[in-house]
């Protein structure tokens, strides 16, 4: 019984990963190739930034502009040309010799016991305030801009700056006040949302669980941090990780008598990232989010911001971006606010709110009553998640290899027929970037994969992609995107137009900087509008044929010349009927023998039919293991009397035990066959014919009387 119970438990369970694998297959749509794949095999100097070379300088680009960019590293500030990639200026900070000695006390290596410069803005034309790690004790310093020169004396860092340089912290400069999320412990366990001087509550896992900041943006009189963090609405269900937008308000001013150092503004919500369905699949981890922009979406006027999010590590290996509206951010900061009664309780809304309304931006909050401030200080989580535009993500990325860690775009990006495109950029943490185009095709969002870039040059380590600053095509100079990694900076156009040959290449790439001038495949944005006339675009998978056609002779004589004289071995014949063949193009390299290298992008459907075929096999062979595990302990085959109960097949044993010796001598108890009617009436044992018990019976029945024989208890 306990075996077939135990069988029937395993069908209904491997019923269940069917069924939720048929959903996931349903609702998580398949990869979208790209139509480009191109890998830098080298760099040029003008691409390429290095610094320090002998050791990881751990690069945060701090401030930019259109020519050049401030660059954070290991002890280093750097002001380099976008350009030229060389660096204008260098400013050192080093860290003291007694932070030094003190940091290595503590447990930390040398690497651990540098200055990393993580914090910078312009206080004015000529000063720059800069923070630095500082051998895990925060410092900020003063710099003049005119001579390089840094002022003598240092202010504390600690909720400015964070204490190691790979803690996720950000910060911003808005309205002559510096913003921060960070730590402000050695450990790393006191998370806060700072303003001088006011900050989050102290070690309060209500307010801030172990975050971990991604960005920080400024909006109208809010700044909104996003992080995700540990869940405490599901600590009593285990550990989960949510993605949070927290919202404060600048002219916040603290609270009343002892809250005057606590915010009173501070709130958080979810955000919802996730494949709807009966049991929505959810994108919990944010891992960066572009700026507060307009995007070219029709119908949507007010600002948005993309996001970019993964599942857990131990997951399924998935990516998304999703879009979100400012106005759907501030309305639930409006909602209702979540609360838990007791420890074991669940988080429930709040029915009664006090009044004035908690987390309300106020002209002087100091005046705000005790009631509202002791509110928010315990109630900061709202009820309801901050929902994604369309209800679903505009991009999945379903990848063994790598995940999505940053995200750029350029918005509202001008087609030649008047529609507007927003081209987003992506990067892994494999040292890719993925580049798509997002616009509206008959009122319905279309998201179109133009190319995957392999930033990892020959014979390098891949490393993940840390930031992505874009640098937009102004007076017909090229745009540029600036890719950061730990130990080096990358400067790549924004597009690779140049790489099309034809008319139907260049269109088929549907890349909205990218159009058929008659000739070449050219950025158009880079090109004055009045030569635009006799360009040819069409983007959306509603295209038409618009290449001009040529003809029958033209064509051989053209791909005869190709043959002859091979002019590009990246281009692939193909006749006119076949779909476009996407191949790797390479880039500044001598060699693709590294081509085959690349691990194939696997899709969905191939995860799940490997999946089902797995539970399949292992289904067959449980069965098998049960069926012979039953048989092997309830059969005998050596024992005729198997048909027998039994309890009777075990008392027969004992019987011969206990009379074989003495009156069947050394013969094993065997059964014969019972030819004939059976006269013991005292023993349930068959007739055998060297049996002394049964002939003592039958001579004593022909005399008539019974003769005294040993006693057998059954």
């Amino acid at each position: 019984m306990w075996g077939c119970s135990s069988c029937g438990t395993r069908r209904q369970v491997n019923l269940v990963v069917f069924t939720v694998l048929i959903s996931l297959a349903d609702a998580w749509q398949q990869n979208l190739p790209p139509k480009n794949s191109v890998r830098y095999g080298a760099f040029n100097s003008d691409q390429i930034f290095h610094g320090n070379k002998t050791a990881t300088d751990y690069f945060k680009i701090l401030l930019q502009d259109q020519t050049t960019a401030l660059i954070g590293s290991r002890n280093v500030l750097y002001n380099i040309s976008l350009d030229t990639m060389k660096e204008n200026h260098k400013y050192y900070w080093n860290s003291s010799e007694a932070n030094y000695e003190m940091c290595q006390l503590k447990g930390k290596s040398e690497d651990d016991c540098q200055n990393y410069i993580r914090v910078a803005y312009k206080k004015n034309d000529e000063e720059l305030f800069v923070c630095g790690t500082n051998a895990f004790h925060p410092m900020c310093k003063i710099f003049n801009l005119t001579d390089g020169t840094k002022g003598v004396e240092e202010m504390d860092g600690r909720g400015r700056c964070p204490y190691d340089p790979l803690h996720n912290s950000t910060s911003i400069y808005a309205g002559d006040q510096l913003y921060s999320g960070t730590v402000a412990d050695f450990s790393g366990s006191d998370p806060l949302i700072y303003k001088e001087p006011m900050r989050t509550e102290r070690l309060d896992f209500k307010q801030l669980n172990d975050p971990n900041f991604v960005s920080s943006l400024e909006y109208k009189d809010y700044i909104f941090f996003f992080f995700r963090e540990i869940a405490v609405e599901y600590i009593n269900c285990g550990k989960a990780i949510y993605s949070r937008v927290a919202r404060v308000c600048k002219h916040d001013k603290g609270g009343p008598h002892s809250y005057r150092d606590r915010w009173t503004s501070f709130l958080k919500a979810r955000l919802n990232c996730s494949i709807p369905g009966e049991y929505p699949f959810y994108f919990d981890e944010i891992q960066d989010t572009s700026d507060i922009l307009n995007t070219a979406l029709t119908g949507i006027v007010d600002p948005i911001v993309y996001g970019v999010f993964n599942t857990p590590v131990n997951a399924i290996s998935g990516s998304a971006v999703c879009m979100f509206n400012i106005s759907d951010v501030i309305e639930t900061f409006m909602g209702s606010f979540k609360d838990q009664e007791a420890m074991d309780s669940n988080w429930l809304p709040v029915k009664k709110i006090p009044e004035p309304r908690p987390g309300m931006c106020v002209d002087d909050s100091r005046t705000l009553p005790d009631i509202t401030v002791n509110f928010i200080k315990s109630h900061s989580l709202m009820d309801g998640a901050v929902p994604s535009l369309f209800s679903k993500p505009i991009f999945t990325r379903i990848s063994l290899q790598s995940r999505l860690t940053s995200i750029a775009v350029d918005n509202q990006i001008s087609g030649l027929k008047g529609q507007y495109y927003d081209i987003l950029f992506m990067g892994t943490d494999d040292g890719r970037l993925v580049k798509g185009a997002l616009h509206t095709n008959n009122g319905v969002p279309e998201f179109v994969n133009i190319e995957e870039v392999n930033l990892t040059s020959n014979n390098t380590k891949s490393l993940p992609v840390r930031t992505l600053n874009i640098i937009k095509s102004v007076d017909g100079k090229p745009g540029r995107i600036v890719i950061t990694f730990d130990q080096h900076i990358i400067s790549v156009p924004l597009d690779r137009c140049y790489l099309k040959t034809t008319c139907q290449e260049c269109i088929d790439l549907q890349d909205p900087y990218c159009a058929w001038d008659g000739s070449h495949c050219v950025n158009h944005l880079e090109i004055k509008s009045s030569s635009k006339q006799h360009f040819v675009q069409s983007i959306g998978s509603s295209q038409n044929n618009v290449c001009p056609k040529v003809p029958f002779d033209e064509k051989i004589g053209h791909s005869s010349s190709l043959d002859d004289n091979n002019i590009d071995s990246n281009v692939q014949p193909r006749c006119p009927s076949c779909a476009p063949c996407y191949t790797e193009n390479v880039i500044n390299s001598e060699s693709v023998s590294d081509k085959s290298s690349e691990m194939p992008v696997i899709s969905l459907g191939d995860v799940i039919g490997l999946l089902m075929m797995m539970c399949v096999l292992a289904t067959l062979l449980v069965g098998f293991a049960a069926g012979f595990v039953c048989s092997r302990y309830f059969r005998h085959a050596a024992d005729p009397f198997s048909s027998m109960a039994v309890h009777a097949h075990h008392q027969l044993n004992r019987l011969a035990d206990m009379n074989g010796a003495a009156e069947i001598g050394t013969a094993p108890f065997l059964p014969c066959p019972n030819n004939k009617a059976p006269l013991n009436l005292l023993v349930n044992v068959t007739k055998c014919k060297n049996d002394t018990l049964e002939k003592n019976l039958d001579s004593a029945v022909e005399n008539k009387t019974l003769q005294k024989v040993k006693k057998t208890y059954i």
